[in-house]
């Protein structure tokens, strides 16, 4: 499954979002299907988040249903019973940086850069925070939601956020043989196991998504997240 955007550095939209899902729903359903690779298309990112083409113009009213097509896809990500590998060609930034950490196993290329740059838009990273505790304790979050600092491969790997680091032209090769090992594991047991995980990850997951419906709604009826991402729109398009 490849996110097809790479002219938006596969950020995620409406569109995309409902996308990801449908495809994980035929992919569980297909019994030839053993395992799953997730990625972006092209060598620049795997998802550089919400495409903020979308968001700048969002209504506080909106931000609930907004917040609900995000854990929607996330929860699909998670219950799915096959393993997913996540495949990061680059960067993987904000919502994007959420599914690929959501995989079960999550590689990266040696020029992979990862960040929760929420707050550098206006809005706080609340979902975000939730699936990076378990993956890196309350000592990381501040350094990764407050500063939004960009990390690189290797200080991803030795964080835990990245299971493998390998070159640019390995990547695509690696990742497949990931997958086939996960094919070959037993398929019940394998489902059973996810089923498990799934449930390690829901109760931090319910209350950030929770705690975002309200804290995002607060920023977007502020209009702050709107002016700032309007002003990136605009410096980008010069």
């Amino acid at each position: 499954m490849t996110i097809n955007r790479p002219e938006r550095l596969n950020a995620l939209n409406k569109k995309t979002r409902d996308e990801i899902r449908s495809a994980l729903e035929v992919a569980k359903k297909d019994t030839k299907v053993k395992s799953i690779i997730l990625t972006g298309a092209g060598e620049r990112a795997f998802s550089a988040g919400q495409d903020l083409e979308e968001s700048a113009n969002f209504n506080p009213k909106y931000i609930g249903r907004w917040i609900e097509e995000f854990d929607s896809l996330y929860l699909k990500i998670l219950s799915t019973p096959k393993p997913i590998v996540t495949s990061s060609p680059g960067y993987a930034t904000g919502a994007g940086l959420q599914a690929f950490l959501l995989g079960d196993y999550r590689i990266t290329s040696e020029s992979g850069k990862f960040g929760m740059t929420e707050v550098n838009v206006g809005i706080p990273c609340i979902t975000g925070s939730a699936i990076l505790k378990p993956l890196v304790g309350l000592a990381q979050i501040p350094r990764l939601t407050l500063m939004c600092e960009l990390i690189g491969a290797d200080e991803a790997h030795q964080m835990g956020l990245v299971h493998k680091v390998v070159p640019q032209n390995e990547l695509r090769q690696v990742t497949r043989e990931v997958a086939k090992r996960f094919a070959e594991k037993p398929a019940i047991a394998v489902g059973l196991q996810k089923e498990w995980i799934y449930k390690l990850y829901l109760d931090d997951l319910k209350k950030g998504v929770a705690q975002a419906k309200v804290s995002h709604t607060k920023a977007f009826a502020s209009g702050e997240p709107q002016r700032l991402m309007r002003s990136f729109i605009k410096r980008r398009s010069r």
